[in-house]
């Protein structure tokens, strides 16, 4: 979190990851970043989930996906 705050990804192991945040970052006027726990935000933890399965691109424009209705 401290890499992210800072505008520090060097020696991170998801390096990759963090350079992608840290560009989105760059789009918006103001951002933060918070450590909270999984079990108050639910629904980020099961697209992080699902999305670290995923051996291609996803992405949805209007509704949400029927695995996360579920």
């Amino acid at each position: 979190m401290q890499k992210l705050k800072n505008n520090n990804v060097e020696d991170a192991i998801l390096i990759t990851t963090l350079e992608d945040i840290l560009a989105l970052k760059k789009s918006c006027i103001t951002c933060s970043f918070e450590v909270c726990k999984k079990n108050s935000n639910v629904i980020t933890n099961i697209i992080a989930n699902y999305a670290a399965k995923l051996k291609h691109d996803m992405e949805w424009l209007d509704r949400l996906p029927p695995w996360l209705i579920q």
